[in-house]
């Protein structure tokens, strides 16, 4: 279910005096009318039942009438406090209670406990930040890290609609293992439902007619079956691009998946397809453009600050470099790199693994300069104290955390990221 709180009324208490009126909205449509210090009174005893860390921030008491602006103010954050959710790719929401500081292995945990999901199969899953387009178009921006803070994470990113839980895989022979079990199966075909119905996995209207009778009878692993024969099964798409490719400021729709990346090209004429294989890919990098202007300069329609190169085997001894131009190029080369991870793992006779969850002792740098150790247990609880004075250890530093990214994500142009799946390639592969 979706929660929001679209408006507010001013409304007459009867004894002369009146006070602002919320107008809770699910999915759409109107719900209730409550008062601040309901919501209020509701927010006390959550955070009696269950602890204040569990509970998000819930906007402070005002001593004196608010004013036009302020009244905004508190109607966007009870609006931000009700939304706290993760869903399944259609929208299902599951109900979970996390504390702002629970790592996104603890969050996958508790969701994977809610839904009664063996915990062996929480390794083929991730959480994702996903927004919907003007169109309702459904726009993967990222998979949730497991040092991050989903909570966090999802109220920092403006454009970030919800926290989604889908496969993390790119072998789909993991499909039959999952498959076995009802609730993973339940997974897998709730996520290539929505995928068939955007569009992202392509099928004629003879096979949607099919697809749709196997859904009609709820004959699930029959539906994934179908499906997993179809092209782009298993793809990540992302949104309209640009790429240098085959002629400069070419307009492409990129998909990663089945060990290549496919590159759509757009525009007037027959829709012509090309795809660059991950093992054929040399290398590649992510560069930064500093200066909008020049890309603007160029084209009037390329205004990202980001490119994705790769330097491809087109054929035998000539290398290329390709360069996509656009907002999504870190996922692109994180989806890149996981790819031939897996493909690495499965020419080493490796089975897929599941991620630590993150414990230990963490600390947490307030706005007024001191710190807060929290501490993680295997339960997945935090303790927290303040830390007035200085620690031994090794301290915390915006500098060695640009540094960090620094050698991940941004290159200086000259630097890149090595793909080790590229000196096995073969004959076959060209």
């Amino acid at each position: 279910m979706h929660f929001s709180i679209p408006d507010t009324q001013e409304l007459n208490e009867g004894n002369g005096s009146t006070f602002i009126g919320y107008n809770i909205h699910i999915n759409g449509l109107f719900h209730c009318t409550v008062r601040y210090k309901q919501l209020h009174n509701l927010n006390e005893q959550l955070k009696k039942e269950f602890g204040n860390e569990a509970i998000p921030p819930f906007p402070p008491k005002k001593l004196l009438p608010l004013t036009a602006s302020q009244l905004e103010e508190r109607r966007v954050l009870l609006e931000k406090y009700i939304q706290t959710n993760v869903y399944t790719m259609n929208n299902y929401h599951i109900p979970i209670r996390v504390s702002t500081f629970d790592g996104t292995g603890h969050v996958l945990t508790k969701v994977v406990k809610y839904m009664s999901l063996p915990v062996e199969y929480m390794q083929y899953f991730s959480l994702y930040l996903i927004k919907k387009d003007n169109s309702g178009d459904i726009i993967v921006l990222r998979k949730l890290l497991d040092f991050e803070s989903p909570y966090i994470s999802h109220k920092s990113m403006r454009d970030a609609n919800k926290i989604v839980i889908r496969k993390s895989y790119w072998d789909t022979n993991y499909d039959f293992e999952l498959m076995t079990d009802p609730v993973s199966l339940n997974l897998l075909y709730v996520q290539t439902v929505t995928e068939i119905e955007k569009g992202w996995i392509a099928a004629n209207e003879e096979v949607k007619s099919q697809l749709a009778t196997l859904q009609s009878s709820l004959a699930k692993r029959e539906y994934i079956e179908l499906a997993r024969k179809l092209k782009y099964y298993g793809f990540i798409h992302f949104m309209p691009c640009y790429c240098d490719y085959p002629k400069p400021q070419s307009r492409v729709s990129i998909a990663i998946g089945g060990q290549e990346l496919s590159m759509k090209f757009l525009g007037p004429g027959p829709g012509l397809e090309g795809c660059f294989k991950v093992t054929r890919m040399r290398c590649w990098r992510i560069t930064a453009t500093h200066n909008k202007e020049e890309v603007a300069a160029n084209s009037r329609s390329v205004n990202s600050g980001l490119e994705l190169s790769f330097e491809y085997l087109m054929q035998k001894d000539q290398l290329q470099w390709i360069t996509i131009t656009s907002d999504q190029a870190i996922l692109m080369s994180v989806c890149l790199q996981s790819l031939v991870d897996e493909l690495l793992m499965k020419k080493n006779g490796i089975k897929k693994k599941m991620s630590p969850v993150v414990k230990g002792n963490w600390s947490y740098m307030k706005r007024d300069g001191s710190s807060q150790l929290i501490y993680v247990d295997d339960k997945h609880e935090e303790n927290k104290e303040d830390l007035s004075e200085p620690r031994s250890q090794e301290s915390f530093s915006i500098k060695k955390l640009q540094e960090k990214f620094s050698s991940v994500s941004f290159k200086s142009g000259r630097e890149f990221i090595e793909n080790h799946a590229f000196e096995g390639i073969g004959d076959d592969d060209l």
